[in-house]
């Protein structure tokens, strides 16, 4: 039975003999080894693996993009982040693209390819400083002993390199990147009074796997391993700290498979290198139940439940999934990750969407399955209380998969928004009722200007405003989940919305019900709201349909790919009166909009109380 790193009861000196037994092992097989064979020469994602290769050998003649010290600077000055991450992070595809087919193509590989897989590896080890200056406190942008997220993914990726192209690659390789983890790194990571250290969220796990991982693939010398390991040991229990009883992660999705895929990374680094005798996973019943939330919160169409800044394409890494399957002989992280696979094969792989992960990529093709059934089970309803949280799903008679999921919670969650009570819906894995999700990163957005953006206050998202109130930023301000029903042919959600407005909105109660009558395929939404003296009420629908038809004052029809929802007001005073286009910036910084269906009384008439039923049915 392996030990639990995170036990305090683990003493340095059997930790420093479990390790001292083993030598450094990468989580990786050599590049000579045939599993990776194997692993290119299955049909599944042969397609992709081509594409990779001919991206590779195309790009063999364009010159890398540079990172100037007039572009370390310009976060400082101006406050975008895009213009240097843009660079960064293509120089670490670059890196990932020519590893990748060197990999594939193995003996028969241009030297060319060779050459530009080392300068594009040199290169990286070259820059004077790996963190991001969004997270640098300098004007210069740099601070070679600041570990940031992308410090720690760096480490990773060129420790991870080094001993799959051990054979390969220069020896003063190792020792250049051996030189800086052990003078930057390591000292920084047991010394520095860093921030994630003690916070709940996904940079606590990233931040510690990449540095760990790199120690672990690389470091011989076990003197300076064990002190980074139990340095470890008291910052990683805060991560996990993070998640509900339940295993809920106000994060979302997206960030689970960022922070608790790099815990998932970690576990599987130190097993290997201890052989079995040490884990994360071991004698902690809520890995399963952590394990289990992502699964949860997939969505039909390769997309997922987007609430706070998460994106709805978001498609959890097969690959994590599929260790995670492994590691805990979990089975709806197994069949998500075969449901992942199979919209990898049907719809191909985003290699820009990835930043430094290339171990991902190849961890990618090393987990895939040699075939897929044709047919895999549809996730069950899932509701997280600690959260909030639920998501119910079925078919109608006619055949149409509902899905659909809300929230309470509170208004000071992880990358939060003011969005308690907002739904979404997608009609077979179409998406007609929306969230926005993670717009682009800039400084604004993590300050208190945050709530000035569409993404994040509750303009931009499906929710009454209130005597022209939206709903107020911080704990206090929350959501009282009464009911979540799962597995039923009709199934409630219920909350109380109230206490998340401002007393200026004088509420006196604000109940919001939704359900979903499986077999009829409809889904009836009711809102609740009663004022202490008459007042202003709206309510609103956010939607990033491609068509929206006012039908009349009762009904509104939403269109997107072919599918179509009808939305009839079936009591209340509130009408559809009009929609808002709204413009905003998505997370790689192009242009994005949706649009705000508006529910209101006639002529702002003042009301004292509006109980409105809507019914959403296919059209």
């Amino acid at each position: 039975m392996p030990l639990n790193l995170l036990d305090p009861a683990l003493s340095a000196a059997h930790l420093s003999a479990t390790l001292a037994a083993h030598p450094p092992r990468a989580s990786l097989p050599p590049a000579d080894d045939p599993a990776w064979t194997e692993a290119f020469s299955r049909p599944l994602l042969a397609p992709l693996r081509d594409q990779l290769v001919r991206r590779a050998l195309d790009e063999l003649d364009s010159p890398a993009p540079v990172l100037d010290d007039a572009l370390y600077r310009d976060f400082a000055a101006t406050g975008v982040r895009l213009r240097f991450e843009k660079r960064y992070f293509e120089r670490r595809r670059r890196l990932a693209r020519f590893a990748l087919a060197s990999l594939v193509l193995g003996d028969s590989a241009p030297p060319a390819l060779h050459a530009a897989f080392q300068d594009a590896m040199a290169a990286i080890l070259d820059e004077p400083s790996w963190a991001l200056p969004a997270h640098v406190k300098d004007a210069s942008g740099r601070d070679p002993r600041l570990i940031d997220l992308f410090v720690a993914q760096t480490c990773d990726l060129l420790a991870e390199l080094l001993c799959v192209f051990k054979a390969q690659l220069p020896l003063g390789f190792r020792g250049r990147l051996l030189a800086r983890l052990r003078t930057e790194v390591f000292p920084a990571f047991i010394e520095g009074d860093f921030f994630w250290r003690s916070i709940t969220n996904n940079w606590n796990a990233v931040c510690h796997q990449g540095v760990l991982g790199a120690a672990l693939a690389l470091e011989d010398d076990v003197s300076i391993l064990v002190p980074l390991l139990l340095r470890a040991r008291e910052g990683l229990p805060r991560f996990l700290e993070g998640f509900g009883p339940d295993g809920a992660c106000s994060e979302g999705p997206a960030y689970w498979d960022f922070g608790f895929g790099a815990f998932t990374r970690l576990d599987e680094q130190l097993e290997t290198r201890s052989a079995g005798a040490l884990s994360l996973f071991a004698d902690a019943p809520l890995m399963r139940l952590i394990a289990g939330y992502a699964p949860a919160l997939s969505l039909a169409g390769g997309r997922v439940v987007n609430f706070s800044d998460c994106a709805s394409e978001t498609l959890l890494r097969p690959y994590t999934l599929a260790r995670l399957a492994h590691a805990l002989a979990h089975p709806a992280c197994r069949d998500q990750a075969l449901a992942n696979y199979a919209r990898i094969r049907a719809e191909g792989f985003d290699f820009d969407d990835q930043r430094t992960d290339l171990a991902g990529l190849l961890r990618l093709f090393l987990h895939a399955p040699a075939m897929l059934s044709e047919v895999l089970p549809t996730a069950p309803d899932a509701a997280f209380p600690s959260l909030g949280l639920w998501v119910a799903r079925g078919r109608d008679s006619s055949g149409h998969l509902w899905e659909i999921a809300a929230k309470a919670g509170h208004n000071d969650e992880h990358h939060n928004h003011n969005d308690i009570g907002s739904f979404i819906v997608s009609l077979d894995g179409t998406p007609l009722v929306t969230e926005i999700g993670r717009p682009e990163y800039t400084r604004d957005f993590f300050s208190p200007r945050r709530y000035e953006f569409l993404a994040a206050r509750s303009l931009g998202h499906s929710l009454p405003v209130v005597n022209g109130h939206e709903q107020a930023a911080g704990r206090a301000h929350e959501g009282r989940l009464l009911r979540a029903e799962t597995d039923m042919p009709c199934v409630t959600f219920e909350a109380d919305l109230a206490p998340a407005y401002p007393p200026a909105a004088d509420l006196a109660s604000l109940l919001r019900r939704l359900v979903l009558d499986k077999a009829a395929g409809s889904i009836t939404w009711t809102d609740e709201i009663e004022l202490r003296s008459p007042g202003t009420i709206e309510s609103a629908l956010i939607t990033h349909a491609d068509t929206v038809e006012f039908l009349s004052a009762d009904q509104i029809r939403l269109s997107r790919d072919g599918h179509a929802l009808i939305l009839r007001v079936l009591s209340g005073p509130l009408r559809w009166r009009r929609v808002e286009p709204h413009d905003y910036r998505g997370h790689n910084g192009e242009a994005a909009s949706c649009r705000r269906l508006v529910l209101a009384a006639a002529d702002g008439t003042p009301l004292r109380s509006a109980h409105t039923t809507i019914r959403i049915t296919a059209s």
